[in-house]
């Protein structure tokens, strides 16, 4: 009996260090190991191993691309720093109608889109599983010809639910519980709406890029257990900035460029602490900038001005990211993921924790 204990922990070890891909062919061995590899338990084991290494070119990070001038999403995995391969993502909600797919937010190896005929879908790319999240009452989610709205999606660890926000230009804000599998409406939004990007996810909480009224901006936080708004305040110098994004695991903003270019960004260090806000600064000017990564050895990918570049910051110097398989020149939108085995199915498993619990 101990020696068979033995043994499957070493089996377990062995499958936890496999790709989704192997471990989505290994489910066919035998049932034991498919009950094994389908097993919340393992699927958590999992991803928190992968999420140990940050850096984006570990073996289970990935980007994913889309363009209005290609058909498809693609999945991008890492050759070497400057080299990078495409492939094609298929699901089973995919439609060749569909003339463009707009990336809400990724997390745990989930990816929430919207398509143009009013689609909001989870997909895993690892996987190719897909679900269509239901409509807001007769609303269509998003189509040119209906009001836009704004989004933003994460994961609430403490309560084991992944949640959508859906805000209206008139100032309404809906969640979606994946759990629950239904959209609530949960308030008015407290803040000046700017634009219309998807909010960033950090610490169970969605950043918008707001203001209080005609004053300078601010980041709007929405915490996804609380469901409710509170303010980050960004650096005393920085009155006005054009988006926020995530650099290794630190919120940061971007300063307004419709003017001249700039060669700095800030990052706060310590989460919701305003003193910890810290400038960075590059070699490289640009217009628009948004971090997507970090590699070992302190290199940087930044999506600079619609380009994908390897930055490195010892020595200021930055490399093209070449990726086979896309047109050269085209222009695509980019976001990150980490390869899972986390199903758009997921309600199933979280309302058996709460069985459980």
């Amino acid at each position: 009996m101990v020696m068979a204990n033995l043994v499957k922990d070493v089996i377990i070890q062995i499958l936890l260090r496999l790709s989704v891909k192997s471990l989505c062919r290994l489910k066919c061995v035998c049932k034991s190991w498919r009950l094994l590899i389908s097993d919340p338990h393992f699927i958590r084991m999992h991803l928190n191993l992968a999420t140990r290494n940050n850096c984006v070119n570990c073996q289970r990070w990935r980007l994913c691309l889309t363009s209005f001038s290609l058909p498809s999403v693609y999945s991008v995995g890492y050759e070497a720093y400057d080299r990078a391969v495409a492939v094609t993502i298929d699901y089973p909600l995919k439609r060749d109608f569909y003339d463009e797919v707009k990336f809400i937010g990724s997390c745990n190896g989930l990816l929430c889109v919207a398509s143009e005929p009013g689609i909001l879908l989870l997909i895993n790319p690892s996987t190719r599983e897909a679900e269509e999240i239901p409509r807001l009452g007769n609303r269509r989610p998003f189509t040119q010809s209906s009001l836009p709205y704004m989004y933003g999606f994460g994961y609430a660890q403490s309560i084991n639910d992944y949640k959508l926000v859906k805000i209206s230009c008139k100032g309404s804000v809906f969640v979606y519980s994946l759990k629950a599998n239904s959209w609530r409406e949960v308030g008015m939004f407290p803040y000046r709406i700017l634009a219309l990007d998807p909010g960033i996810q950090l610490n169970g909480a969605i950043h918008w890029v707001v203001s209080h009224s005609t004053d300078s901006q601010i980041i709007g936080a929405f915490d996804l257990v609380e469901e409710k708004f509170w303010d980050v305040s960004p650096p005393a110098s920085v009155k006005n900035f054009y988006g926020i994004g995530v650099f290794g695991e630190c919120l940061c903003i971007l300063p307004d460029t419709d003017i001249t270019s700039h060669n700095d960004f800030w990052i706060m260090k310590s989460y919701g602490i305003k003193e910890s806000w810290t400038k960075v600064v590059i070699t490289i000017p640009y217009f628009r900038m948004k971090p997507l990564g970090v590699f070992e050895n302190h290199r940087a990918l930044l999506e600079i001005d619609g380009k994908l570049v390897v930055y490195n910051f010892i020595d200021g110097t930055c490399t093209d990211l070449v990726i086979h398989g896309i047109p050269v020149g085209i222009e695509f939108e980019v976001e990150t993921y980490i390869e899972s085995l986390f199903s758009p199915y997921l309600r199933l498993a979280l309302r058996a924790d709460i069985r459980q619990s």
